[in-house]
């Protein structure tokens, strides 16, 4: 395996290959794209999908009439004194 580096524009959907690697026309190759250029519009999005998540996966604990600030090993702490009187 060989791991090869280089900035290219896409154009019309197309990734031009450099003429130094030539020998990967009619190769199967595996491609990372990493683009710089992420919109303001793009991190809100992303931004806006974390917090929904975070807000769903917090409401696990909405009916249990603990506070929300409390942190795992004080709630471990509860339900094993609750279990076994500890």
């Amino acid at each position: 395996m060989q791991e090869i580096h280089f900035e290219v524009t896409v154009k019309n959907g197309v990734i031009k290959i450099p003429e130094r690697y030539s020998r990967l026309n009619d190769k199967r190759v595996v491609v990372d794209i990493f683009n710089k250029d992420i919109t303001v519009e793009e991190k809100r999005d992303r931004v806006k999908n974390v917090k929904e998540f975070l807000r769903k996966c917090s409401g696990i604990l909405e009916n249990t009439r603990i506070s929300s600030d409390i942190s795992v090993k004080e709630i471990r702490e509860m339900r094993l004194n609750e279990k076994y009187g500890l």
